[in-house]
């Protein structure tokens, strides 16, 4: 990550920020800027069943987050986060999270505005190799239905929300954290209830929606261990059936193995009166400069031709791959992966085959 310096306290009060300082007891130890981001490049060969996938197809990605910070002698730190995804559809950069972070070793953190909460912090899949498996950029080359988003408890994304997480104290290897979110969009309006329909091809109104999630990690004798559960709720504005779901997994590491999985319950998040299940598991392996990993994947539905928060149809469905990550040099790494996807309530796989490269900054 690239920092830039803008300037110290002399800097502050020439921009007109010393009378608010001087007003509230409190001085600037430094401001600084942070840029980071990542540019990455995949090329797929894909087999579907049907033959209705491109054989051949090229996917191209990237973000950039910029990040101002202000620490003031209190110990109270601000920091801004603005990133920046690249819309492939619109071939342009959007606005992918918007927050401000307050931060303390007294209290913890505050996250303000549209940015990951508990749920989507917390959740945990296991391990994964090359560009994620089940789980990365594969997915996207993808013709078949395949299910294994649901691992994720995440029903707010990025969605406007407030969130408070312990990261930063020190609680003997615990981090926990909550958060609430008024809706499940980032747009403002009057209140007035979305009047979009459960099972239409667009995202269906959830409103009111709770999640919590904590974690623990720590080491004995060189065997390295962290669990992870998060759960999350709300409420369908068009149903009475509410929404909710949690995960549980874990990790361990020895040495240069590390082995782990999780498990996922949902209900009603795709179809009133319908649950949904998920596990996965997954080992990777460093050797050197290289990262080797295999990870299997499944999910289970209720109702298997439910419409999904993406207008996919939910169907049982299976993952599973293979992956090595080469570290070029710091912040490049090129990867290979191999990964099939089944649908299993119409025998409709898909095989990818991928080649990428990724420079993080």
């Amino acid at each position: 990550m690239k920092k830039i310096l803008l300037g110290t306290t002399a800097l502050v009060a020439a921009a007109g920020f010393s009378g608010l300082a001087s007003a509230q007891q409190v001085t600037t130890k430094a401001t600084s800027l942070s840029i980071a981001g990542s540019v990455e490049f995949e090329a797929a060969y894909a087999d579907n069943d049907t033959g209705a996938a491109r054989k051949i197809d090229f996917l191209s990605d990237g973000d950039f987050t910029f990040s101002p910070k202000y620490v003031a002698d209190n110990g109270l730190t601000t920091i801004g986060r603005l990133d920046f995804a690249w819309d492939k559809n619109n071939s342009n950069l959007a606005t992918d999270e918007l927050s401000i972070t307050f931060q303390s070793a007294s209290f913890g953190s505050i996250t303000l505005g549209d940015d990951d909460g508990a749920a989507d912090t917390f959740w945990q899949g296991g391990p994964t190799a090359g560009d994620g498996n089940w789980d990365g950029s594969a997915t996207r080359f993808v013709t078949s239905d395949w299910s294994g988003d649901n691992l994720n408890v995440n029903l707010n994304g990025d969605a406007t929300k407030i969130y408070y997480s312990t990261s930063g104290l020190d609680l003997a290897g615990f981090t926990f954290g909550a958060s609430y979110t008024p809706k499940n969009n980032s747009t403002f309006d009057t209140g007035t209830l979305s009047k979009t329909a459960i099972g239409t091809t667009t995202d269906a109104a959830m409103s009111d929606l709770y999640d919590v999630g904590g974690s623990w990690s720590g080491d004995f004798s060189g065997v390295t261990v962290s669990v992870a559960g998060s759960y999350i709720s709300g409420k369908r504005d068009l149903s009475s059936e509410d929404p909710s779901a949690f995960n549980v997994g874990g990790k361990l590491g020895f040495g240069a193995l590390t082995v782990g999985g999780g498990y996922t319950s949902g209900s009603n998040r795709y179809a009133p009166g319908k649950d949904d299940h998920a596990w996965a598991v997954g080992a990777t392996y460093a050797i050197g400069a290289y990262t080797v990993g295999a990870t299997y994947q499944k999910s289970d539905f209720d109702d298997g031709t439910t419409t999904g928060t993406a207008g996919t149809a939910k169907v049982d469905s299976t993952a599973y791959g293979a992956a090595v990550t080469y570290a070029v040099a710091p912040g490049v790494t090129a990867l290979g992966e191999i990964n099939q996807f089944k649908d299993d309530d119409n025998s409709n796989d898909t095989t990818v085959v991928m080649l990428g490269t990724k420079i993080a900054f």
